[in-house]
C-alpha cells in the first residue's frame, strides 16, 4: 500500500491521506477511525461493496468514480480483487463541513466523465508526496468539483436561517482556526464578536449543531491524524504541532473520540 498527505494553507478541505492500492479478500472490515472522514474512491478495475446505515448496499464497480460519506459506513468488503486510486478528507471550513454533514449518500460518477481529472487521481500518491503548491491546489480543486457536484442536488434553501449567524460569528471562527493550539477560552473567543460567552456559545451550538470547543477539539484531531497517515513524527511532536498538551493528552482524547489510539490508527491507515 502506497499512503502519503500534503498540508497547504488557506484550503477548504484537508488531505488526510491517499494512494493506489489492489485488495483481495482481505479488504473485509468495520467501520473505524479511519472512515470518519470523506472519500473518494476511483475504481480501476474488480469491485468492492459498503453497507451503509440505512441504506441499501453499494456496490463499486470498474469505471466509476465514488464520493462516500465515511460516518455512513458499518462495513466494506472485497469478494475476490479491486484496484483504487484513493483519497481521504475532511473540510477545514466550517461552512462547507456543516453543508456536507446532510448528504447522506454515496454518489457516483463514469470516470470517463471525469477525464480531465485523469493525472490527478491517477496519481494521487505522487501529487501528495510531492509537496508541490501547483499539484495541492489542483488537488483541492478536484476535490472541490466533486463536492460541488454532490451538493448541487440537495435544496438547502431551509438552511438560509444559517446565513446571517455564520456572518456574525465569521471573525470569532477565523479566530478559532489561527489559535487552535492555544485552546483560547470560550470568553476570548466570544470577546472577538463582542457577544457574551454563553449567548455566543448558545448561537454557535444552535447553528452548527456543535460546540466552539468541540469545533476546536475536531479541527486538532483532523491535523493529528494528517501527520499520524503521512509523517513519521514522534506522537509527542505531533501532540506538541497538533495543540494538546501531552502525547498522553493526545491518546485520550483519540481514543474518546475514535474508540481507537493512535499508535493503531496509524498502523491501520489505508482505503
Amino acid at each position: 500500500m502506497a499512503s502519503s498527505s500534503a498540508t497547504i494553507h488557506d484550503s477548504l478541505v484537508t488531505f488526510l491521506c491517499g494512494g493506489t492500492d489492489r485488495c483481495d479478500p482481505s479488504w473485509d472490515k468495520a467501520a473505524d477511525a479511519i472512515d470518519q472522514c470523506y472519500k473518494l474512491y476511483f475504481i480501476c478495475d474488480g469491485e468492492a461493496h459498503l453497507a451503509l446505515k440505512g441504506e441499501a448496499d453499494v456496490t463499486l464497480r470498474a469505471g466509476q468514480a465514488y464520493f462516500i460519506p465515511g460516518c455512513q459506513i458499518v462495513r466494506q468488503w472485497c469478494r475476490k480483487s479491486f484496484e483504487v486510486d484513493w483519497l481521504h478528507f475532511v473540510p477545514e471550513s466550517l461552512y462547507l463541513s456543516f453543508l456536507m454533514s446532510h448528504v447522506p449518500r454515496v454518489h457516483a460518477w463514469p470516470l470517463a466523465s471525469l477525464a480531465h481529472w485523469e493525472p490527478i487521481y491517477s496519481g494521487i500518491e505522487q501529487s501528495l508526496a510531492a509537496r508541490a503548491i501547483w499539484l495541492d491546489y489542483r488537488l483541492q480543486a478536484m476535490i472541490l468539483d466533486l463536492v460541488s457536484r454532490v451538493l448541487q442536488q440537495y435544496n438547502f434553501t431551509h438552511m438560509g436561517a444559517v446565513d446571517p449567524i455564520f456572518e456574525q460569528l465569521q471573525p470569532a471562527i477565523t479566530y478559532m482556526d489561527a489559535n487552535l493550539s492555544d485552546n483560547p477560552s470560550l470568553a476570548q473567543i466570544a470577546r472577538i464578536v463582542h457577544l457574551a460567552p454563553n449567548y455566543f456559545h448558545q448561537k454557535f451550538t444552535r447553528a452548527f449543531q456543535m460546540t466552539p470547543l468541540s469545533y476546536m477539539l475536531q479541527k486538532r484531531l483532523n491535523l493529528a491524524k494528517q501527520l499520524l497517515s503521512s509523517t513519521d513524527l514522534t506522537l509527542e511532536k505531533i501532540a506538541l504541532r497538533s495543540g494538546f498538551q501531552s502525547p498522553f493528552y493526545l491518546s485520550r482524547m483519540f481514543k474518546n473520540r475514535y474508540n481507537i489510539r493512535p499508535s493503531e490508527f496509524r498502523r491501520r491507515t489505508g482505503p
